[in-house]
């Protein structure tokens, strides 16, 4: 190895993963169309997030993460 992959190699062994590391989030806003009948958020939200399953937007809205008009709403919350 030439000395700067060296160096690399023992820099990259004094990092740790931080703890703040497995809580990274992907924020989204999504807006229903006006005349969107009733639908539950976490099968309207299934419908309009691509690479998301409904139990992991479930788990979400259980861990308030998931806002209808500024307040956190469960995953049974009707989107209107």
């Amino acid at each position: 190895m030439t000395d700067l992959e060296d160096e690399i190699e023992e820099s990259l062994d004094d990092l740790e993963p931080t703890p703040d590391a497995a809580e990274l989030f992907e924020h989204f806003r999504v807006v229903a169309d006006k005349g969107q009948s009733l639908l539950r958020v976490d099968k309207f939200l299934f419908d309009h997030l691509e690479h998301s399953s409904r139990n992991r937007i479930q788990k979400a809205a259980d861990a308030g993460m998931v806002m209808a008009n500024g307040r956190p709403v469960k995953s049974n919350y009707k989107v209107k």
